[in-house]
């Protein structure tokens, strides 16, 4: 088989000799090559030669071997032979074809060519490399690419909210769709296949509003090869509008053409929560501007309220030390009045005197009921009741160019108050009122109920609920609009110099709010002004004492220690009240104080006590008085009550509470009352 002879030669001749020298060393070229490589006669189809790759693969190749039988296990030849093609429709030129072995299953590509062979004649030569590895991978990649295609094809089948499309833009700018996936259904109501067919079902969609705005776009994203995206409305197969979210790439592919891969989504609960988010921020923003103008409010409150409480522990302090001095004066005043002939000139100055401090004590009164908070006599009071001794009193005292009326029917609710600093409060109005009305004119007081809701009740820093309004309206020359937020303000007048001392309305403005009320004002120049007092309303089961004057004091005698760390005063207090017989011990000192009254408690009938002491303050000196003595009977007396200590020493078993100045008189008529064991009166 490795050295067949061809028939008609002769082994001796030279030509032979020289031709068979060639032919071996072909041969041995061909053992050398790592392809199968075999030559047949193509008449006979017997295997000539076979290299040593050949041998490696199928063993030894007995003589007269058929190549259809070793290489395909066939008795006939092959159908696929290329023995037509290689010596009659191409010879001369190399034939290459792949097949698969179907003994050993592998895959060659051959490579198949009419060649001389020994003794001139012509063989088949073939030449076959294995290429099975190639085929198996690249059936692998066939796999991994349809499977690759696949999976691609159902996430874009399958995008939540989204489908994918593909364009090509043709150099004249002609759109053409060549890729849909199936969620085009759902978003334009057409297969892929009738939307490539026909842009226009899917163009034809898209808000008349939109579409110009879009198309702009996409010729400037084109100019630049940039990513194109924008939002436009789209009309759903249902007939609704929805909002789509567009983005796609370009790829320039020559000669004129771009491809556009692209996305679609639907963003239209996005859009709603951007339109929701967007109304909510602008309420956001309304109750932020709003809740700053109630802050600002708030603030401008604040301040006047600090302002105020400066304002009154100023006034405060003044006011105790100025009573205190002038205690002294009006006091010593009044026992040189005693003492002194009625028909003496010195009397009529004393007199002038004493006047003079009944007015001071009147400016300082004021200065005290803006400055003090506490209310030292609250009771259940019909307001009506009040009206009626204003009514009474201004009428008394005013001309007759002043008309004044009422309009207070009964059963009105009643209200929790002071009543002395009631009364207080719209007296000075009503007196406001009047020097409003210099030529004469009307001042009418008029009381209803009001519910006060809670955004007016906020507003007015009060709680809500029903409310007695008493109402005070005049026809005089009024208030300009822009001077009536500061007429509550102290000392702030309209009046001429002299005329009045700015704190009418400063003091009636703090009672009221002490109250938990507020005040309204309606007025505007030369048309009059009108107040109305809002006071919380409550049972009408009224539990006041007749507003009157006080029961007239019995005469009696007693021994009474005085406590005030001001000696000018117990002395004069002390010289005063043994004039009209009492017996008096004093005290300038907390700590004396309590010395004093432990060794004579017995003896004791009475204690005026001051309370604002440097050493131990009243608060103080009264609780270690009650620890040795509990039922001590106790008067307080200040020029100034701060921090509401007055109100709960009266509730804690304090007799009374003497107001500085006072006429000796009072203070008189006060300590008889106790030593007496009757109730005695605040003064």
């Amino acid at each position: 088989m490795n050295d067949p002879k061809t028939p008609g030669t002769q082994d001796d001749s030279s030509g032979e000799t020289s031709q068979m020298q060639d032919l071996e060393l072909l041969k041995s070229i061909f053992n050398g090559i790592e392809e199968i490589i075999y030559v047949c006669d193509p008449e006979t189809h017997e295997l000539l030669f076979v290299n040593s790759a050949f041998k490696r693969i199928t063993g030894e190749i007995p003589t007269g071997s058929k190549c259809h039988k070793v290489l395909q296990n066939r008795e006939t030849p092959c159908p696929f032979c290329t023995n037509t093609i290689i010596f009659h429709d191409k010879p001369g030129h190399a034939h290459v074809w792949e097949f698969q072995n179907q003994v050993t299953g592998r895959w060659y590509r051959c490579s198949d060519k009419a060649i001389p062979w020994a003794g001139g004649r012509m063989v088949r030569f073939e030449l076959a490399t294995d290429i099975t590895d190639y085929k198996d991978q690249q059936a692998r990649s066939g796999n991994a690419l349809e499977q690759s295609e696949s999976l691609v094809r159902s996430i874009t089948d399958n995008l939540v909210n989204g489908m994918v499309y593909q364009i090509i833009r043709h150099a004249d700018g002609a759109r053409e769709m060549t890729y849909l996936s199936e969620r085009v259904r759902d978003f334009y109501g057409v297969t892929p296949e009738q939307g490539m067919a026909d842009a226009s079902r899917i163009y034809g969609r898209v808000h008349p509003d939109d579409g110009r705005r879009l198309f702009e776009l996409e010729e400037r994203a084109h100019e630049t090869m940039s990513v194109f995206q924008s939002e436009a409305r789209v009309m759903r197969p249902d007939g609704t509008w929805r909002w789509s979210l567009f983005v796609s790439r370009p790829t320039a592919l020559g000669g004129g053409l771009t491809r556009w891969d692209g996305i679609e989504f639907d963003i239209t609960d996005r859009k709603t929560a951007e339109i929701e988010l967007e109304t909510y921020k602008l309420h956001l923003e309304q109750l932020v501007e709003e809740r700053t103008a109630e802050l600002q409010s708030t603030t401008e409150q604040l301040l006047h309220a600090q302002k105020m409480e400066a304002i009154g522990q100023l006034a405060g302090g003044i006011a105790h030390d100025f009573n205190n001095i002038l205690s002294i004066i009006s006091g010593t005043a009044e026992l040189l009045l005693k003492s002194t002939p009625a028909d003496a000139p010195i009397a009529a100055k004393l007199e002038r005197i004493l006047n003079s401090g009944m007015r001071a004590k009147d400016l300082t009164m004021k200065l005290l009921t803006f400055a003090r908070k506490e209310k030292l006599n609250v009771k259940t009071v019909c307001p009506e009741t009040i009206v009626a001794d204003i009514v009474d009193t201004l009428t008394s005292t005013t001309t007759e160019k002043i008309r004044i009326s009422h309009d207070c029917a009964p059963g009105a609710p009643c209200i929790r108050a002071d009543a002395n600093q009631l009364f207080q409060a719209l007296l000075n109005i009503c007196l406001n009122a009047i020097d409003a009305m210099p030529g004469g004119g009307s001042l009418r007081m008029q009381i209803r109920t009001e519910s006060i809701e809670h955004d007016e009740a906020k507003e007015n820093g009060v709680q809500s609920g029903d409310f007695v309004v008493i109402e005070i309206s005049d026809t005089g020359t009024g208030i300009e609009p822009d001077k009536i937020a500061n007429i509550f303000e102290p000392f702030y007048t309209t009046k001429s110099q002299g005329k009045g001392s700015g704190l009418g309305l400063s003091v009636a403005h703090g009672i009221i709010a002490s109250h938990g009320g507020f005040i309204k004002v309606e007025s505007s120049a030369n048309q009059g002004a009108t107040f109305r007092l809002f006071l919380p309303a409550t049972d009408p089961e009224p539990d006041e004492a007749p507003h009157g004057a006080p029961a007239q004091a019995q005469t009696s005698q007693g021994r009474i220690l005085i406590i005030d760390d001001d000696e000018a005063f117990v002395e004069m207090l002390k010289e005063a009240l043994e004039l009209d017989g009492f017996e008096v011990e004093t005290a300038v000192s907390g700590p004396q104080a309590i010395e004093c009254y432990r060794h004579a408690m017995r003896r004791t009938d009475a204690i005026i006590l001051d309370m604002i002491m440097t050493e131990m303050g009243g608060v103080e000196v009264f609780a270690e008085l009650k620890k040795l003595n509990s039922g001590a009977k106790i008067a307080l007396c200040s020029g100034y009550n701060k921090d509401g200590d007055a109100t709960a020493l009266l509730e804690s078993g304090a007799m009374a509470y003497i107001q500085k100045p006072f006429v000796i008189s009072e203070v008189t008529e006060t300590l008889t009352r106790m030593i007496n064991g009757k109730p005695a009166q605040a003064q």
